[in-house]
C-alpha cells in the first residue's frame, strides 16, 4: 500500500521514465552537416539567419494512463489517512435533506388592552367648583355671592354696604340698598326700601303678574323685561289700603307685605319650571331712585341651571 508522498513520486517516475536527451553543442560544422542531409529532399535550400540560444530540457507530456494512476494513488492515501484516524477524528455527518413545506399563514389576533385613565376635568366640574367657591349671601359679604337654600339657585354681585332684613329660606330672601339701610337693630321698622326675591306660588309668570295687579291699589300695564338672560314681565304698583302680607316661609321669618311700602315694582321670570318674582318697595316718590341702585344687582344675576 502506498502511504507517503515519496513513494507516490517513485511510482510515477517508474511508470514514466525521463527521456534521455543528449545535448550537442552548436557550431557551423554541425549546421552544415544537417543541411547536407536535406539535399536529397529538395533542390533548393533557403539559408536562414540563426542565433545561438541556450538549450532547454524538453518537457514530457503526461499520458492519460499516468493521470489515472496518480488519482488512484491519491485516493489510496486518503483512505489510509481516514482509516488511521477513525478512532480519534470526528465523523462528518451528512445531513438528511429536509423537505420544506409551505405553512399556512398565521393569523395574528389583535389584542386590545384597555387602560383606565383618570377622567379629565370637565367644564361642568369646573363650573361646580367655581360655584362652591363663592361666599353665601349673608348681609355681611359683598361682591360675587350665591344663595345656599333658595331655589332655583342663582348668584349675583352685591354692592358694598347692602344688608338684609330676614334669613334666607327655600322660597325667598331679601336685600336692603345701602342708602336705605339704617342699622340692623331698627331695620325692620325704619327701612326706606327693600328688594325681596321670592317664589310667590301664584302660578306662571303671566298668572303671577295678573294676581299682583289685582291685589294692588293700582298697577301699570305689564312690560317685557329680562333678568339673568330670561325674559319676563314688569309692572309698577301702589299698595292697597289694608294690604295683606305674603309670607315666604311657614315660620313667617321673611315676608312680602303691602304695608311695608307705598310704591312697588315687580319683575317676574320663569326659571327651571319656577316663577321667581323680584319685588322692590319704597317710600312715596323714591321708587325710581332705589330701582336704579338695585339695577346692577339684577344685571349681574346668573342662574345656575342655565349657566
Amino acid at each position: 500500500m502506498v502511504s507517503t508522498e515519496s513513494q507516490v513520486m517513485a511510482l510515477l517516475e517508474e511508470g514514466n521514465p525521463a527521456i534521455e536527451v543528449t545535448e550537442t553543442p552548436w557550431s557551423e560544422t554541425t549546421a552544415a552537416a544537417y543541411l547536407a542531409t536535406l539535399e536529397h529532399r529538395s533542390s533548393e535550400v533557403t539559408q536562414l539567419d540563426t542565433e545561438q540560444t541556450e538549450p532547454t530540457s524538453p518537457k514530457r507530456p503526461l499520458g492519460p494512463w499516468l493521470i489515472a494512476a496518480a488519482a488512484a494513488v491519491i485516493l489510496g492515501v486518503a483512505i489510509v489517512l481516514v482509516t488511521s484516524n477513525s478512532e480519534t477524528a470526528p465523523v462528518a455527518t451528512i445531513p438528511t435533506p429536509t423537505t420544506v413545506v409551505d405553512a399556512a399563514p398565521t393569523t395574528v389576533a389583535e389584542v386590545v388592552v384597555e387602560t383606565t385613565a383618570p377622567a379629565p376635568t370637565t367644564t361642568i366640574d369646573a363650573a361646580e367648583a367655581a360655584w362652591d367657591a363663592l361666599p353665601v349671601w349673608s348681609g355681611q359679604a359683598w361682591g360675587d355671592v350665591r344663595v345656599n337654600s333658595f331655589e332655583p339657585a342663582l348668584q349675583f354681585n352685591v354692592p358694598d354696604g347692602f344688608g338684609r332684613a330676614c334669613l334666607m329660606t327655600p322660597t325667598g330672601f331679601d336685600m336692603v340698598p345701602t342708602s336705605a339701610f339704617s342699622g340692623a337693630t331698627e331695620l325692620a321698622s325704619s327701612e326706606e326700601a327693600r328688594l325681596v326675591v321670592a317664589r310667590l306660588e301664584l302660578g306662571s309668570v303671566e298668572e303671577t303678574t295678573t294676581s299682583l295687579s289685582a291685589m294692588a291699589g293700582s298697577a301699570t300695564v305689564p312690560q317685557t323685561t329680562t333678568i339673568g338672560g330670561v325674559e319676563g314681565l314688569l309692572i309698577d304698583a301702589t299698595a292697597p289700603e289694608g294690604g295683606t302680607t305674603i309670607y315666604l316661609d311657614e315660620g313667617g321669618g321673611c315676608s312680602l307685605s303691602w304695608g311695608h311700602g307705598a310704591e312697588w315694582r315687580f319683575w317676574s321670570v320663569g326659571v327651571a319650571g319656577q316663577t321667581v318674582t323680584f319685588a322692590l318697595h319704597s317710600v312715596v316718590g323714591e321708587l325710581d331712585r332705589f330701582a336704579e341702585e338695585i339695577q346692577p344687582v339684577l344685571d349681574s344675576i346668573i342662574w345656575k341651571d342655565l349657566s
